[in-house]
């Protein structure tokens, strides 16, 4: 006799932290049919944070129906579609959404992220400029408004400074979204004292709520350089399972790692990428980032568990035996529990000039995690953790792991480019000249810059801003 599931389970699997657990009651409470209601959309959350994205979307659904399809049950839905990469899906059901049948602001802003993700700008900034329209203090949409490719920004500068007054009265972190809009379009104008000021501001604003801790920083890159070339190569000789599929791309926010992902993800024989959490999702498996972690896990279960999990999340997020990119700002530290349970997966390393990429970091709102980016100074301590790790790593995996400068790319990118496609075992395509055409989500800062033709322009944009910048470079010298 099958087991009955109940809630009761779910919140033990919940408590325990326990993935498999959670996904098979899950399973079993969706083939019951157990009414839940709206907390199917928790449900569906806990479950694309575990990467299994058909019972997230089945879970969705559910609600959806057990809501009688009511207007808010099929926007917490396109939220969930939009958190899996599915924004084609997630803006048809938006637009069949009248706004007046949630809150208009929310409605259009959340309407204008698909289509700014998809590169649909015209979209994008209709539902932008409604959403300001209707509240002048909906700073994430003034932020979004200054993220889309550039207009009249005199005319934006202007439009942003007549709203101070309803800003003030918004929360602080609205304040600093603020302050980074108004800080982009200065930057474009040149008008760089003004740029930094605002950006600084910003900064203030949300430093206090999201602080970094840099010995934490430092100590997990002391756990990930406990693997040694030894140690990844005893770990891949257990590994039976092919795991050529999938390309771990790795770098710093803004180093052009999202370049690189448009390049690889505008092949025919890719079908997709972006910023999944498959090797935070393998590292909380067997219980952190160290190595004598994953030994104990294997010893246990098997490396094969562990590579056939992780292909399973890429079926998910993918389809079955598709190739992807896996370029999750994380995988710098999990790169050696990655490295051993995939030994076929090519490795792409991204390096920008700091000064560079320390001030594209800084003059960008991240709207999650990055603690580090508040501060000049945090962002060296950051920067000198990421560069031991590119140092060992580099030690390490030799060959296997190829080092790509983003100066380089820009500055030739045919031959750049065919480095990356051979590294990734791929021919080169006609498709691959015009990537920035490839439609595809982009959820990360370089939306618009990566839906252009390559440039150098960013190539020393931080030159103007040295001055300012001088705490940075102190700190990351020393």
């Amino acid at each position: 006799m099958k087991n009955v599931a109940t809630t009761m389970d779910l919140k033990n699997a919940l408590r325990a932290r326990d993935r498999a657990a959670i996904n098979q009651v899950a399973s079993g409470l969706l083939d019951q049919r157990t009414p839940l209601g709206a907390q199917w959309f928790s449900v569906a959350h806990v479950l694309v944070r575990n990467g299994e994205v058909s019972l997230a979307l089945l879970a969705s659904q559910r609600a959806v129906e057990e809501n009688a399809g009511s207007a808010k049950a099929r926007f917490e839905l396109a939220r969930i579609l939009a958190s899996v990469d599915r924004q084609d899906e997630s803006l048809a059901l938006m637009e069949a959404i009248a706004p007046a049948e949630l809150n208009p602001i929310e409605h259009d802003h959340f309407l204008g992220t698909c289509a700014l993700e998809l590169g649909d700008f015209d979209v994008a900034k209709s539902a932008f400029d409604r959403a300001v329209a209707t509240w002048p203090g909906s700073a994430p949409s003034w932020l979004s408004l200054a993220a889309l490719p550039p207009g009249d920004d005199s005319a934006l500068l202007i439009r942003l400074n007549d709203v101070s007054s309803a800003i003030a009265a918004a929360s602080p972190d609205y304040q600093a979204q603020w302050h980074y809009a108004k800080g982009a379009v200065l930057d474009r104008l040149r008008r760089t004292d003004e740029a930094f000021l605002e950006f600084a501001a910003g900064a203030d604003l949300v430093r206090p709520t999201r602080a970094y801790d840099s010995e934490a920083d430092w100590r997990e890159v002391e756990l990930a350089a406990e693997f040694t070339s030894a140690a990844v190569s005893h770990m891949a000789q257990h590994v039976q399972t092919d795991s050529s599929r999938p390309v771990l791309v790795v770098g710093l926010p803004r180093s052009g790692t999202t370049l690189v992902e448009q390049i690889l993800t505008s092949h025919s024989k890719i079908a997709g990428g972006g910023e999944m959490p498959f090797g935070s999702i393998l590292t909380r498996e067997i219980g952190g980032y160290a190595v004598a972690q994953l030994e104990s896990f294997v010893s246990a279960h098997g490396a094969d568990h562990l590579t056939q999990l992780y292909l399973h999340l890429g079926d998910e997020q993918f389809g079955n035996g598709q190739r992807f990119v896996d370029k999750c700002l994380g995988n710098s530290r999990a790169l050696g529990v990655l490295a051993s349970v995939l030994p076929n997966a090519p490795i792409i390393w991204v390096r920008r000039n700091p000064l560079d990429c320390a001030w594209s970091c800084f003059h960008t709102y991240f709207s999650e995690g990055i603690e580090w980016s508040w501060s000049l100074a945090d962002i060296a301590a950051h920067f000198r953790a990421e560069d031991r790790l590119h140092a060992h790593w580099h030690d390490v995996l030799g060959g296997r792991m190829l080092t790509l400068s983003y100066e380089e790319l820009v500055a030739e990118p045919n031959i750049q480019t065919g480095r990356i496609l051979a590294h990734a075992n791929l021919k080169p395509e006609p498709a691959i000249e015009a990537a920035q055409r490839t439609r595809r989500p982009v959820s990360t800062a370089s939306v618009a810059q990566v839906r252009q033709p390559m440039y150098q322009t960013s190539v020393g944009a931080a030159d103007r801003y040295r001055t300012q910048l001088e705490p940075f470079i102190k700190a990351y010298e020393d």
